[in-house]
């Protein structure tokens, strides 16, 4: 069974995007992105949660709102937070190096 990855940042089109857009090449694993905030272009919605196996916030407190907003469907879902703050543009070569070396121990590349 393949990893579903979910990565959420605030509004899912640079940290998020990036890392679903590079690990899509992941032969072991599918991945989305989205965006935490409810006015995000790309906004989380229940079928995004519920179709993860795992779940990447940027933040520390996303994974607590997530859960609090989603409640019985995000309760026991894994929670990684890579700790990337809002200050990459989408497909910045410096963000995808942290994402390679935070997630990819998670998402093996095969």
């Amino acid at each position: 069974m393949s990893r579903k990855a979910l990565f959420i940042c605030l509004q899912g089109k640079n940290r998020s995007r990036t890392a679903s857009v590079m690990f899509k090449k992941c032969t072991l694993c599918e991945s989305k992105s989205a965006g935490s905030h409810e006015d995000a272009p790309f906004p989380l919605t229940v079928d995004d949660i519920s179709w993860a196996t795992i779940i990447f916030t940027m933040e520390k407190n996303q994974a607590k709102k997530i859960k609090k907003r989603f409640g019985e469907i995000a309760k026991n879902k894994r929670f990684i937070c890579l700790n990337i703050p809002d200050e990459f543009d989408y497909g910045d070569t410096r963000l995808i190096r942290i994402l390679e070396g935070r997630a990819g121990p998670y998402l093996s590349f095969g």
